[in-house]
């Protein structure tokens, strides 16, 4: 198992705990574990929101029982525009430091990007720049790593622009692939490294080791 990323003797982030808004569309797996490290003093960060687009996402009953305050914000692929303004709008209700996608399933617009520019971080499961795009998240990504037969696979932590899983690699950690190994039982043992990559990474932003 491998590990890079980007060192630089960048000024540190100076408010003490770092506000972190994150958005997600899922179970909110990764969102639990940024509130635990956060609430065991693991990180200098504090989850102050969580925003979905997903009514009936899992992640709304991680952020209640960590009481985070979570928004509903539904896709408008009718008005993308109108979509991206709240998205905004909302966000910057809470002054994060830093944005973290877990899981989000809609590109990030060119308002929200403009005004967050080098704040937005996302994960990927996979060694970017392969298994990436459009639709290519979650299972689908363990699936295509297995169909194409290769020997090793891991996580990307980048930041966010205007093309999907296109940003600045932040860090990498790669781990073999199992002869036989079924897409699901990738999944479980990347997701379990990609919550610890994802945190050590925001702790590496936050202290400066990372610059972004």
């Amino acid at each position: 198992m491998q590990s890079s990323d980007i060192s630089s003797n960048a000024p540190r982030i100076r408010r003490t705990p770092i506000r972190l808004v994150m958005l997600a569309s899922g179970a909110g797996t990764t969102v639990s574990a940024f509130c635990e490290a956060g609430e065991k003093g693991q990180i200098p960060a504090q989850v102050v929101a969580v925003i979905t687009n997903e009514s009936k996402a899992g992640v709304i009953s991680v952020a209640e029982e960590h009481q985070v305050p979570c928004s509903v914000i539904q896709y408008q692929k009718e008005n993308v525009m109108n979509w991206d303004q709240l998205l905004l709008k909302t966000i910057k209700k809470y002054d994060p430091d830093l944005i973290l996608l877990a899981g989000f399933l809609k590109k990030i617009g060119p308002v929200v990007l403009s005004h967050f520019k080098n704040r937005i971080v996302n994960s990927h499961p996979a060694l970017l720049p392969e298994f990436s795009g459009l639709g290519m998240y979650g299972s689908r990504v363990h699936t295509a790593v297995i169909a194409h037969k290769k020997t090793e696979t891991g996580v990307t932590i980048h930041l966010v622009n205007e093309n999907y899983d296109e940003g600045r690699i932040l860090a990498q950690r790669k781990l073999p692939v199992f002869p036989k190994e079924t897409p699901s039982e990738l999944e479980k043992r990347v997701k379990t490294m990609e919550k610890d990559l994802y945190i050590q990474t925001v702790k590496k932003i936050l202290s400066g080791d990372i610059s972004l």
